[in-house]
């Protein structure tokens, strides 16, 4: 059973199309999506910093947001760009900081939900586990692309690359949103 009939934004919704919250009773599933809540982002809002406490896991259920890590030498690099059904910050379940510094590109919308719910809930349910392990994997995939295509080639083939991957997930409105130059 997906949660689709209770998300507030289930056709992008990364949590919904994954069922990561897994196959829970009724009483814990109410419980879980009352801490489920959507966040309306304004293009270049910092939804989280690197080094932060993460309090949250997200979905990007509209827009582009853009994974940026800084560096030992001051500089920051943007390491990867989300589209609709892209999760982030799953490393505060494992390490309790983010490892990026997280940013809307244009006007975005993202479902989060807490830490301590997912935590929670994997205790006591075991598909959430298989779930988290699937939107796991799916991060090591995204990275493995960027490695992969757009690190390699001219700039303009690297450019293509980006936005033919970014334009394969459309949001609910059918919609591909391209980054702006500097990004």
């Amino acid at each position: 059973m997906m949660l689709s009939n209770t998300c507030a934004h289930p056709v992008a919704c990364a949590f919904c199309k994954a069922n990561l919250l897994g196959k829970v009773d009724e009483r814990s599933r109410g419980q879980s999506l009352g801490h489920c809540s959507p966040r309306y982002c304004s293009p270049g809002e910092v939804i989280y910093r690197q080094g932060q406490t993460g309090r949250f896991i997200y979905s990007v259920c509209r827009g582009l947001v853009k994974l940026d890590q800084h560096q030992s030498d001051g500089t920051q690099r943007t390491v990867r760009m989300l589209p609709p059904g892209g999760v982030f910050g799953l490393e505060a379940l494992a390490e309790g900081t983010y490892q990026h510094s997280v940013f809307s590109v244009g006007r975005s919308r993202i479902c989060r939900i807490p830490v301590e719910v997912i935590a929670a809930l994997s205790q006591h349910e075991p598909a959430t586990q298989s779930a988290l392990m699937k939107q796991w994997a799916q991060t090591l995939d995204e990275a493995d692309f960027v490695i992969a295509r757009l690190s390699t080639g001219t700039a303009r083939q690297r450019v293509m690359a980006l936005l033919q991957h970014l334009c394969e997930v459309d949001d609910e409105e059918g919609v591909c949103q391209a980054p702006p130059r500097d990004d």
